[in-house]
């Protein structure tokens, strides 16, 4: 009986955790409050490629090192391999650009944003906040802490805190909780509603 009512249970929290990236994937298009006009392109597609793009393109195609050894995931979609910072794409050539961490992963964060302003109409930029940063699990491999101030972002090199041993506590407790269903919706239900752990910018 209580293994019958657990796996309802978690049936119950996949559906509400699918739901809320549904609705966050439909929110990132319908933030743009302008008619989307032309393709959309997901620039950083990686591992989990945004489901609305048309056309897919990232920089490492066999290395994986810095997706958590995931394999590139196309889905059947047009793929461009490229750099971020010199998109081979003409001006405004995409009516939306999703690019979502991949601005903390780059040498050049000024470049790659006047590559996704020249290329997309419109677009949404998302990377992990300060908070996320510094104090949950920041990888060696991030160059860049990103912080959001009015309709400007800003970038400037990680100082990590130097704790040792206890740095890693906060890591591996997320890791651990985040393949827990419960803590998983409740995770991106605080941050679609707070920003805690995430920065979302749209232009």
């Amino acid at each position: 009986m209580k293994g019958t009512i657990g796996r309802e249970i978690r049936k119950v929290i996949a559906k509400y955790k699918q739901r809320l990236f549904y609705e966050d994937y439909i929110n990132k298009l319908r933030r743009c409050q302008q008619p989307i006009i032309g393709s959309i392109l997901d620039v950083g597609s990686g591992n989990a490629p945004f489901p609305c793009a048309d056309v897919l393109c990232d920089l490492y195609l066999e290395d994986s090192s810095q997706r958590k050894g995931e394999p590139i995931r196309t889905y059947g979609k047009p793929f461009i391999v490229c750099d971020a910072q010199f998109l081979p794409f003409k001006d405004k050539a995409a009516g939306f650009i999703h690019c979502s961490h991949v601005l903390e992963h780059v040498d050049k964060p000024k470049l790659l944003l006047g590559e996704l302003k020249r290329v997309g109409r419109h677009g949404y930029i998302e990377t992990p906040s300060w908070f996320t940063e510094i104090v949950i699990h920041g990888v060696k491999y991030h160059k860049w802490v990103i912080k959001k101030r009015g309709n400007k972002l800003y970038y400037q090199r990680p100082r990590r805190l130097r704790l040792g041993s206890w740095q890693l506590i906060p890591f591996r407790l997320n890791e651990r909780l985040f393949g827990c269903l419960i803590w998983g919706a409740f995770y991106y239900f605080l941050d679609r509603y707070s920003n805690i752990f995430t920065i979302r910018f749209y232009f």
